[in-house]
């Protein structure tokens, strides 16, 4: 019987490692990516909330954090959020009404507070009623840091404190409004502005500011955070009914949020 010769054999098993090799090399794919588009006021929770839920799961989790209303920008522009968690649910209603939350619509998760900051090593000290702080002595020619009432919300629930605390009229010229609660934070950390309004949570995470007040919550609408489905894939649906558990709320709460009011929930909004 005829032998294939060494040559041939050698032939033939170089083609088949060449096969083993390439089958061996191609890339594994990649889950489909996880679009969660959220207020930059939740940077830290949102990273400890979406290693929580890919814990065990093969899920690429990506991170959009900006202003409320500038996320909301975008979506409406066609960006491809899966998840979007908004500071006012006033900009989680216009998406809603433009038909780009699935149902069954929004649901809030958490809450927050707003805090009155100065640099660590400040001398400003508040004393007395809130409404007879004298503002033009605090800010001392400069101007009170926050977000940009335009479309942050940071900024349009401190922009309602201030006017009813008395806070000096025209405001515009009191005020260094910033694309974000962060950015507004950083301004008072760099020692450029000697007040700062941001979120509690915001002023906890840094050491180089202190907190002079917390406002009352009647001085402002509620700060509640709202969450919605952009898209009808299961893992959104997972990350949606994940934000609300048990295992979630820790924490929230663990990064000084308050609790959803299940009484109320999100029928509340900036007037």
């Amino acid at each position: 019987m005829h032998r294939p010769s060494t040559t041939y054999r050698r032939a033939v098993l170089l083609i088949l490692f060449g096969l083993g090799l390439f089958g061996a090399c191609r890339p594994t794919p990649r889950a489909q990516p996880l679009h969660i588009y959220a207020a930059s006021s939740l940077a830290e929770v949102m990273e400890a909330l979406s290693d929580a839920f890919a814990s065990g799961r093969d899920l690429d989790i990506r991170l959009n954090l900006a202003s409320s209303g500038t996320l909301a920008r975008q979506i409406r522009a066609g960006a491809p959020a899966d998840i979007y968690l908004s500071a006012n649910p006033r900009w989680s209603r216009y998406l809603d009404s433009l038909g780009l939350l699935r149902p069954p619509g929004l649901v809030e998760v958490a809450g927050n507070s707003l805090v009155l900051i100065a640099p660590q090593d400040s001398p400003v000290t508040l004393a007395g009623d809130p409404g007879t702080w004298a503002w033009r002595e605090l800010l001392q020619g400069k101007r009170l840091s926050m977000g940009d009432p335009a479309h942050v919300p940071a900024g349009q629930y401190g922009q309602q404190a201030l006017e009813r605390l008395g806070f000096p009229q025209p405001m515009e010229k009191h005020l260094l409004p910033a694309a974000d609660v962060r950015a507004a934070l950083m301004v008072v950390e760099l020692g450029e502005a000697p007040l700062g309004l941001v979120y509690a949570t915001d002023a906890r995470h840094s050491a180089k500011v202190r907190v002079l007040a917390t406002l009352a919550d009647s001085l402002h609408a509620p700060i509640r955070y709202t969450a919605g489905r952009c898209t009808d894939t299961g893992m959104a649906q997972d990350y949606m009914a994940f934000l609300q558990s048990p295992e979630a709320q820790t924490i929230w709460k663990a990064f000084g949020f308050t609790p959803p009011d299940p009484l109320k929930n999100i029928a509340h909004e900036l007037q």
